[in-house]
């Protein structure tokens, strides 16, 4: 369920001479532009409560658990977590030494909790956590899973259980 709040929308300054609108004027401009209510992303509405710790910690202590429901907060979390360990890591991998595999050996360590949540969040959506083979076509196949993860899940009870809290 999204939640709306009522936003205002500032009037447009006229540039002068001396006075030029910066681009995150600019672009919350445009956005709220005739805007009178903006629908907030179930995202950063559901387990608002949840923090990246708990979420990192409940994708790592569910190694093996394929079965259930994530929801987004549950899966973004963490995977923004790995993103950014995995660029620090290649980075210093690369800067102290080429041949240190330090993210790879950090992509072997998560490679099963991140299926396993990635299964968890397609679950959430209603489908079958074999859709996740489709990541298997480069770039189309990434793009729709990212699409797929994205969505947000069903309220009610489906097939794979209850919603995650």
């Amino acid at each position: 369920m999204a939640v709306k709040y009522a936003v205002k929308p500032t009037p447009w300054p006229a540039p002068t001479k001396r006075q030029t609108a910066s681009i995150a004027e600019v672009v919350s401009n445009l956005l709220l532009s005739g805007a009178r209510t903006r629908t907030i992303p179930p995202l950063f509405t559901e387990s608002a409560a949840m923090t990246y710790q708990e979420a990192y910690l409940k994708m790592v202590n569910n190694y093996f658990g394929f079965e259930g429901r994530a929801n987004l907060g549950e899966y973004w979390k963490p995977f923004l977590v790995n993103l950014i360990i995995s660029v620090v890591l290649g980075v210093l991998e690369l800067a102290v030494h080429p041949f240190v595999y330090l993210a790879d050996i950090f992509f072997l360590a998560i490679l099963f909790p991140g299926l396993a949540l990635l299964f968890r969040r397609l679950h959430d959506t209603g489908r079958s956590g074999w859709w996740w083979l489709i990541g298997i076509i480069p770039v189309l196949g990434w793009l729709a899973l990212i699409y797929l993860a994205a969505q947000p899940g069903d309220p009610a009870s489906n097939s794979f259980g209850a919603p995650s809290v």
